[in-house]
């Protein structure tokens, strides 16, 4: 079972964002619990369970926010549900530009993280084990060999996702 007691401190309710949102603010990251009932509709909606790594993450964390300081990205877990509507290409990511870039057209690349407009991190849904490789953009260069793994990474290096651009699109082809 993954180990995401690291960002626990950082979960939030609702009632903090209200009662102490600038506290919020400031914080590195925010995370705010998910009803397992919609975990359950979204895999009801995408015809499959998630990879046993991002359930657990939204069991033991939820989604929300990493290294919110950053300005001009959107550094968002996402919603169970929003992760079923970019799959499924509906809601916000009904005929958008996902549909026209082709870098998340292949059936088995579930987009979980969404880093800046146009950029998310994947889980490929062919993996079957107990922790799923992520991925990054449209390329299949792995970043991590599990969601543990490239969470712990980022929470210590905001700018993980900002380097493995540079180093992907400068490398031989």
């Amino acid at each position: 079972m993954a180990n995401f007691d690291f960002l626990k401190p950082y979960i939030i309710t609702e009632a903090d964002i209200d009662l102490r949102y600038e506290e919020v603010q400031r914080m590195k990251h925010s995370f705010l619990p998910v009803d397992f009932a919609r975990i359950t509709q979204a895999e009801g909606r995408l015809g499959f369970f998630f990879p046993k790594e991002l359930k657990e993450f939204y069991t033991q964390i939820g989604y929300g926010y990493m290294h919110q300081e950053q300005e001009n990205y959107h550094n968002n877990f996402m919603y169970p549900l929003k992760v079923a509507d970019a799959y499924l290409r509906q809601g916000a990511f009904d005929n958008n530009f996902l549909a026209s870039t082709g870098l998340y057209d292949d059936s088995y690349k579930l987009l979980f993280y969404d880093a800046v407009e146009g950029c998310f991190a994947w889980m490929d849904l062919r993996e079957t084990g107990p922790t799923s490789p992520i991925f990054y953009i449209g390329d299949n260069d792995k970043i991590a060999n599990s969601l543990e793994e490239f969470l712990r990474e980022y929470d210590a290096n905001p700018n993980l996702l900002k380097e493995f651009s540079s180093k992907s699109r400068n490398r031989p082809s």
